[in-house]
């Protein structure tokens, strides 16, 4: 339970970086209220759904918190060639 409450907090203010960063970069303040908003909700909806997944289905939860087995090299190879065919027909 503590590792997926952690990772909801790294994950929380890793957005909270993202989103504010730049407001404070550009105004030198981090009075905006939206912005402000918009990083809580993500909190708290983050926690409370890994709260519940927790509650609902813990063995799954703790197979996600822990960290990622080993890539076969045909899945990477795979998955490098989906993502470079994918990606730039998203741009039109």
């Amino acid at each position: 339970m503590v590792r997926i409450l952690s990772g909801v907090v790294v994950q929380s203010a890793l957005f909270a970086v993202l989103i504010l960063g730049p407001a404070f970069v550009l105004e030198g303040n981090l009075a905006w209220p939206r912005g402000m908003l918009v990083v809580a909700i993500l909190a708290v909806v983050s926690a409370a759904g890994a709260f519940w997944f927790q509650k609902v289905d813990p063995e799954l939860a703790r197979e996600r918190a822990s960290a990622p087995r080993a890539q076969s090299p045909a899945d990477a190879i795979a998955m490098l060639v989906i993502a470079v065919t994918s990606w730039p027909g998203s741009l039109s």
